[in-house]
C-alpha cells in the first residue's frame, strides 16, 4: 500500500490518504455483495431470511455476477457491520437476517 499526505483539509495533525493497486476491485466487489445480499432479503415475505439460505443462493451458479473472493462470512459481515441487514439469534443456535427497522 502507499501513504499519501492528504492536503485537502485545515486539520494540524498530518492526515493521509491509503492506496492500493486494484482497490477499486475489491469495493466493487463489496458493493456488488451487499446488493445481492439486501435484494435477496427484500425479496422475502417477511423481509427475513435464515443465513444458510443466504449462503445457498450465494453460492448458487444463476448468480454468476457474484464473486466472493473473501469468503461468504466476510462479506456478511460487512452487511451487517454496514447496518444494511440485522443478525438475530435463533433458538436453534442458527442466525436469521433481517432488514433493519
Amino acid at each position: 500500500g502507499f501513504l499519501a499526505a492528504r492536503r485537502d483539509t485545515r486539520v494540524r495533525e498530518t492526515l493521509y490518504w491509503y492506496s492500493h493497486p486494484q482497490l477499486g476491485l475489491l469495493i466493487n466487489v463489496l458493493r456488488k455483495v451487499r446488493v445481492m445480499c439486501v435484494k435477496a432479503v427484500r425479496a422475502t415475505r417477511y423481509k427475513e431470511m435464515a443465513e444458510k439460505e443466504l449462503q445457498k443462493r450465494a453460492n448458487d451458479k444463476r448468480y454468476p455476477s457474484v464473486v466472493m473472493p473473501l469468503g461468504f462470512h466476510y462479506h456478511l459481515f460487512d452487511v451487517v457491520g454496514a447496518g444494511l441487514l440485522v443478525r438475530v439469534a435463533r433458538p436453534d443456535g442458527s442466525f436469521l437476517l433481517r432488514l433493519p427497522r
